[in-house]
């Protein structure tokens, strides 16, 4: 601080000059300041950790492989058509696992419905394979000239046959339930004149088509002139029809058909109702040799009214019943299991041609998606390629 003298001046004061004076001084005088704490030394910190790795492999030492998805776990090719009888239906050609298992396994039949221009990649892929096709068409029975339709209808669709070669059978309507006698027999002579018409152009007909559950033992007896037209004429034909089941494939097995004689082995309502057919019908006439093909088989549970299990329909829709009913902790093998087991059941029948698994191809449609298995294609290659060579 500045203390200014008490003594009087000898001169007079210039107070503005004192006053920038003492100002001045002021400005100047030192004041106290805050003195800063003593700086320390930031502790020391760990730099970051650093993850583990594990140590590099010897030098040579292969790669860990990649584990395989079930679905796409193939065998080795086979050198062609195997014992097994097992066969595909596809709706279409809209997964390449279809073809892989055309060309590791050589199934005995194939069929395809509508898209059935690359039956001709079928045989070139597997020449021993029956191949079987079918254009969606209208069931329309009635008229006074039922072979004449049946001609007509050959006619109509000639130019689809001949653009399409690659299949070696035509089958005309798809599950036809004729109504009563009438009916029966209409459709039993056109049904004979297809296969005649078609024996014409060079053709070879599916005949039959029928649905799970059908015919009964007495309307089969009316469909026998559709056969005996075709052998007069020297058509060159095979006898088709479907067999489904639900819950599973099991389900009406050692149940007689109401008026039916009895026959040997298993036969039942459902599957292996063809047995029916054979032992009663067909044997007794000489056409014992027909070749027949089981051309839709598989789990529906549309099949009959009653049956036990849940709502549904394709085996997607069972899987999970199987699973609490205790049936199965894996519902792809279990299904192939059924597989084998009709596998080994129809081989005791040597008219047997095959059966098509229904279906192929089915993702790509929902009314198709509960029945598709192209999951379980590779693992059903697998049992097939197991088997010996015919």
């Amino acid at each position: 601080m500045i203390f200014l003298s008490a003594c009087a001046p000898s001169q007079p004061v210039d107070i503005n000059a004192l006053y920038a004076t003492v100002t001045a001084a002021l400005a100047k005088e030192t004041r106290p300041t805050h003195t800063p704490e003593p700086a320390t030394e930031a502790p020391a910190t760990s730099p970051p950790e650093q993850p583990a790795t594990e140590a590099p492999p010897p030098p040579g030492t292969p790669p860990t492989p990649t584990e395989i998805p079930r679905r796409d776990l193939w065998p080795a090719p086979n050198g062609g058509v195997t014992i097994s009888k097992i066969g595909l239906h596809a709706v279409r050609n809209a997964s390449p696992r279809i073809m892989q298992f055309v060309r590791t396994v050589h199934p005995v039949v194939f069929k395809a419905v509508d898209d059935v221009g690359w039956l001709s990649d079928v045989k070139r892929e597997s020449p021993g394979t029956m191949t079987i096709g079918r254009f969606e068409a209208p069931i329309e029975i009635g008229g006074d000239d039922p072979q004449g339709a049946g001609r007509d209808f050959v006619d109509r669709w000639l130019g689809q046959y001949r653009a399409n070669p690659g299949a070696d059978y035509w089958e005309g309507w798809n599950e036809v339930h004729p109504l009563d006698d009438g009916q029966w027999n209409w459709y039993a002579q056109w049904e004979g004149a297809r296969a005649c018409k078609m024996k014409e152009y060079g053709l070879r007909a599916a005949m039959g088509g029928f649905s799970t559950g059908t015919p009964e033992w007495d309307q089969m007896a009316k469909f026998m002139p559709a056969f005996e037209t075709a052998k007069a004429c020297g058509a060159d034909f095979i006898f088709t029809l479907h067999e489904y089941s639900a819950p599973t494939v099991y389900y009406g097995l050692d149940i007689g058909i109401p008026g039916a004689p009895d026959i040997p082995g298993r036969r039942g309502i459902l599957l292996f109702r063809y047995r029916y057919w054979y032992e009663g019908y067909l044997k007794p006439r000489g056409w014992g040799n027909v070749p027949l093909v089981i051309s839709e088989w598989g789990i529906d549970g549309s099949v009959a009214a009653g049956r036990p299990g849940p709502a549904g329909f394709g085996w997607h829709d069972f899987t999970d019943w199987w699973s609490s009913s205790g049936l199965a902790s894996d519902a792809e093998l279990y299904y192939i299991d059924q597989m084998k087991w009709y596998d080994s059941e129809v081989s005791k029948d040597p008219y047997v041609a095959g059966f098509a698994i229904y279906t192929a191809g089915g993702h790509t449609q929902d009314q198709f998606k509960s029945y598709d298995i192209e999951d379980v294609l590779a693992p059903l290659a697998q049992y097939v390629a197991t088997l010996p060579l015919r």
